[in-house]
């Protein structure tokens, strides 16, 4: 799963060109800097020396330069060239601390500049060094007023997991998992669609670290991911989120749904197994208010097929969702030892609402009492969920 500022599509010309500037720009392998820095100090696995550490300066100080520079094609070249010898498999620890130090001082005041492009570029560069100095400045921009600046600032968090899980990791634990619960107030709150959907991705990015001695750092991430998505659907009401918003919810209760199936040998603990029906039990509770407004309109007798069809098509996603949220509860469900589950006898109780039939819709209506409602499965061990929890 790759994130970045590739990740995704905005809706505006000058959001799309940033994204492009800061992710399709391919240079050479010795325009990527790796003519500047010796390999054996990108890989090194001792403590940097004073010769090594002002060469690691002098390449920074030579790039560095032109992340200001008005000339588009020369801002993204120096970009490339700093990104470079971060790119291979081999980066040390001490390389990467040495050379987030460097940059840090360079970054930090141009993740905030009034050009996006300039602030996009540094954040992509920050997201890229995976270390304590770069989250720092990933972190700072979380909350910026600017679209582009927030988007790139979460999908840095996420390619720093994909780098924690990919090479030598130059933070620890705590700190990865310190960063990916920065993520939780944007999973809240944040109001744009992309970049809530990256925000879902960079915390499945950081529940699919799996290093000796980070113990629950998969649990944690859920732990983050299931209680802000609930929230998600409780404050949605009736309203119907628009498709990319509603494709980056499908995509988090798959995430829970997977985290419980593929739990291997680290299990989630009982508590965030919870948690993770908790959603998949809000996710329902969603679609059932959906459905109960008549937000998806049923197939009448008398509709032509091309408007049958539009309404089947209509409420996909709803279905979509309805599925992956079910699964997420039979999974924790299964992993808590708790009975069979209702399940409607015609088909799947996720299933029911891809139809648009008005009595496959009381059918599903029907099944969620018996699960949701105020005396359904979940309120009943092994989750004992209080009565009304999703249905108030």
């Amino acid at each position: 799963m790759k994130i970045g500022l590739e990740t995704g599509r905005f809706t505006t010309r000058t959001i799309a060109a940033l994204l492009v500037a800061a992710a399709a720009t391919v240079w050479s392998p010795a325009a990527l800097g790796q003519e500047g820095l010796p390999p054996d100090i990108i890989a090194s696995t001792t403590q940097l020396g004073g010769t090594q550490r002002e060469a690691i300066k002098a390449f920074v100080a030579t790039h560095a330069g032109n992340l200001t520079n008005t000339d588009s094609t020369v801002l993204i070249r120096a970009r490339a060239d700093l990104l470079g010898p971060l790119q291979g498999p081999d980066v040390g620890v001490s390389f990467r601390t040495a050379y987030s130090e460097e940059l840090e001082k360079v970054l930090q005041p141009l993740i905030g500049d009034d050009r996006d492009i300039v602030a996009v570029n540094s954040l992509r560069i920050a997201g890229e060094l995976s270390t304590r100095q770069g989250a720092a400045l990933l972190e700072k921009m979380l909350t910026s007023k600017k679209l582009t600046v927030r988007y790139a600032a979460v999908a840095g968090i996420g390619r720093t997991f994909e780098n924690l899980g990919r090479t030598a990791p130059a933070m620890n634990a705590e700190a990865a998992r310190s960063l990916a619960g920065k993520l939780a107030p944007v999973l809240r709150g944040e109001t744009d669609s992309n970049v809530f959907d990256v925000a879902v991705r960079a915390v499945m990015a950081a529940g699919a670290l799996d290093r000796d001695g980070w113990g629950s750092l998969r649990d944690d991430a859920m732990a983050t991911l299931a209680p802000a998505i609930s929230e998600r659907f409780q404050k949605l009401g009736t309203t119907a989120a628009e498709p990319a918003m509603m494709q980056a919810l499908i995509r988090a209760c798959s995430a829970g749904r997977d985290a419980l199936a593929l739990a291997g040998g680290r299990p989630l603990s009982a508590d965030t197994q919870k948690l993770v029906a908790a959603m998949g039990g809000d996710g329902l509770a969603y679609v059932q208010r959906l459905i109960q407004a008549k937000v998806y309109p049923t197939i009448m007798p008398g509709d032509a097929e091309a408007e049958q069809q539009q309404k089947i098509h209509a409420r996909t996603t709803a279905a979509d969702l309805s599925a992956a949220a079910y699964a997420a509860v039979t999974f924790a469900n299964d992993g808590l030892g708790g009975p069979p589950l209702p399940i409607a006898a015609a088909r799947p109780l996720s299933d029911l609402p891809r139809t648009a039939q008005a009595q496959d819709d009381a059918k599903f209506l029907e099944g969620l009492r018996d699960l949701i409602g105020d005396n359904g499965a979940l309120s009943k061990p092994p989750f004992s969920f209080p009565r009304g929890r999703f249905t108030k």
